[in-house]
């Protein structure tokens, strides 16, 4: 879906999320409990820039360390409509809980879709993210 639509599929993506169930989804960090609640989904990454200059996870840095990520626990379309407010305005939102860590761990009551950069490359019911230290090798000119 990325490779046609571009940017747009983390929208198409988002929608789609948002008229699905919530599931009750447990999240661990560096294995310490730190969500149990009903979500929509839960996204993780070492980068947090979307389009429009926007971040989803702010204090994202690929060259930290650490991953981050927001799971999301709108219940209503007011309550989407007021998280969109608050990634165009920069402000946290109770309803879009942030976390990070090198370690992530996530697991729904349920299956359900796992995307990779927009692409749904399976169904899981647990998840785990890590870091992976020197993983990534990074040449330029000089």
């Amino acid at each position: 879906m990325k490779a046609r639509l571009g940017a747009m599929a983390y929208v198409v993506s988002g929608v789609r999320a948002s008229r699905r169930l919530p599931l009750l989804t447990t999240v661990s960090v560096d294995g310490a409990v730190q969500l149990v609640r009903e979500a929509h989904g839960v996204t993780v990454g070492n980068c947090g820039a979307l389009a429009g200059g926007m971040s989803l996870m702010p204090t994202a840095d690929p060259t930290d360390g650490l991953l981050d990520g927001v799971a999301f626990l709108q219940r209503s379309l007011v309550d989407w409509a007021r998280v969109a407010w608050s990634v165009v305005s920069r402000r946290d939102h109770p309803n879009l809980p942030q976390f990070r860590g090198q370690v992530i761990d996530i697991s729904t009551d349920k299956p359900q879709a796992v995307e990779v950069d927009g692409d749904v490359v399976g169904e899981a019911s647990r998840v785990r993210f890590r870091v992976q230290a020197g993983a990534l090798l990074v040449r330029c000119p000089k």
